[in-house]
């Protein structure tokens, strides 16, 4: 008696899918016919309340959309392109032509692949140390530019005519460090 119990819920089961499959066919079959543009198809998809038959109807136009993958969108595009008018004279722009010498292509060619020199440090002598309340060095060089440390860890001895190189670090900070030492102090330009 089992044995017919679950046979005839096998073919029940079987029954219900191949029901929900002619349906879908049938549905998405229509669906296809009736909408034109991809849009409107997309749009009766979304109107199915069954989540299985909305999902095949999905991939259906999605099928349908894969078979234009062959085509270029320059062939599609001369296809669909009117014919252009033709075309009337119209007044002629006069073209500035540049000259280059000569010998700067020859220099281009020949400086190709070496560094540029640029200014990334200076070298100057102390005028003047001050330190503030901050415990912050204020040091004011021969040139007149004055410079101030803006961490109070840094500890570096600076005097009076010692001579300093000013360098260019990373994300525009600036260091400034005395002629013999390893130590360097970050600074930033007061004036």
């Amino acid at each position: 008696m089992t044995n017919t119990h679950n046979n005839t819920s096998l073919g029940l089961s079987s029954w219900t899918i191949m029901l929900s499959v002619i349906s879908i066919l049938s549905i998405s079959a229509s669906v296809h016919a009736a909408a034109p543009s991809v849009k409107e198809a997309l749009e009766k998809c979304a109107q199915q309340t069954n989540s299985l038959q909305r999902l095949v109807c999905y991939d259906r136009i999605s099928a349908q959309l894969n078979d234009y993958d062959d085509y270029s969108p320059e062939t599609v595009i001369a296809v669909q392109t009117p014919p252009i008018a033709p075309h009337l004279p119209s007044a002629v722009m006069p073209v500035a032509v540049l000259s280059v010498p000569a010998n700067a292509e020859t220099d281009s060619v020949a400086s190709f692949g070496q560094e540029v020199a640029t200014e990334d440090s200076m070298v100057a002598t102390i005028a003047a140390v001050n330190t503030g309340s901050n415990n912050l060095m204020t040091i004011t060089l021969n040139n007149g530019q004055v410079w101030q440390q803006t961490k109070s860890e840094d500890r570096a001895r600076l005097s009076e005519q010692q001579v300093v190189t000013l360098e260019k670090g990373f994300f525009g900070a600036i260091y400034l460090s005395a002629e013999g030492s390893n130590r360097r102090v970050a600074v930033k330009r007061l004036k």
